[in-house]
């Protein structure tokens, strides 16, 4: 089982087995939940779950907006 240590500035590092498993890269932000004595972590999905949400290939430009 990987396992890390906590410096005295309360961080720590994933072990690379656990980053390259859950594809976690540099800048991803991560959410905890403390259930008893121990701790689950996800990627936070943010605004990268958001890709494509707004976005249609069927949508047309309006005739307003081909004038601006």
């Amino acid at each position: 089982m990987p396992h890390s240590t906590v410096t005295s500035k309360g961080q720590t590092t994933i072990p690379g087995e656990i980053r390259d498993a859950l594809k976690i890269k540099p800048g991803d932000r991560l959410q905890y939940q403390v259930e008893g004595d121990h701790v689950t972590f996800r990627i936070h999905p943010g605004i990268k779950a958001l890709k494509g949400a707004l976005a249609s290939s069927k949508a047309k430009i309006s005739p307003l907006r081909r004038f601006a």
